[in-house]
């Protein structure tokens, strides 16, 4: 995976992301789509995928309020056909030992990206992501753990020449909820990422999901335009 130096376009204190060489980008429309104060990990197998610290009104250490912050295990691409795990659970309350439990659980993961926490209804656009012509993107489908009428997705974007992780797209079947605008209000659930594929071959289009494929899809997307 590239780890070269990159330019940041905001001041951070994130001393930790510093030393992997984390890219750290402003939000542009979209963000924040994770409920506040969740760890989330992406796994296949035992191998780690990706990490996402989902950060509230409450600094912790150095890491900043309404903030989120992705980070990248092994290759994506090893693994754009096989199931995923993700795996969501809850903070722990208060600034105690705050930041040595996000620390801990962001270890040993490099090069993704910080990213701010604006929510508004105009952050979700109906349709689907145009990937940049540069990148290779791989998209995962489950059902909502919210509600099982309700279908949802990832998109992992990776740099065709560094093969790293540069942008996330979360999809929604449905309209996000009104005042929160979230993917989904759950904080503790485990579910599986299956490839959303045609023929047996891996699309990006979230319509090519069975039985979705005249929903009201909406995307919001975090990291590189």
């Amino acid at each position: 995976m590239g780890t070269g130096t990159e330019k940041s376009s905001e001041t951070t204190t994130d001393d930790a992301s510093a030393a992997l060489n984390i890219r750290s980008v402003d939000a542009p429309a979209a963000a924040c789509q994770t409920p506040p104060d969740v760890k989330i990990t992406v796994l296949r197998g035992a191998d780690v995928v990706l990490k996402v610290a989902s950060i509230g009104g409450q600094q912790r250490g150095v890491y900043q309020a309404e903030r989120e912050y992705w980070r990248q295990g092994v290759n994506v691409d090893s693994y754009a056909t096989s199931d995923l795990e993700l795996h969501c659970s809850e903070l722990t309350k208060g600034a105690q030992n705050a930041q040595t439990e996000i620390d801990d659980f962001l270890k040993g993961c490099a090069s993704a990206f910080a990213h701010k926490r604006p929510v508004s209804r105009d952050d979700w656009r109906l349709g689907e992501r145009a990937i940049p012509s540069n990148r290779s993107g791989y998209l995962f489908s489950s059902p909502s753990p919210d509600s099982s009428q309700i279908h949802v997705g990832l998109l992992i974007e990776v740099d065709k020449l560094t093969r790293t992780v540069v942008s996330t797209t979360w999809y929604r079947s449905t309209v996000p909820e009104s005042n929160r605008y979230q993917i989904w209000n759950a904080t503790k659930f485990e579910l599986v990422l299956k490839p959303v594929q045609v023929n047996g071959k891996a699309t990006t289009n979230p319509r090519a999901i069975p039985g979705y494929g005249t929903a009201a899809w909406h995307y919001t997307t975090m990291g590189s335009p």
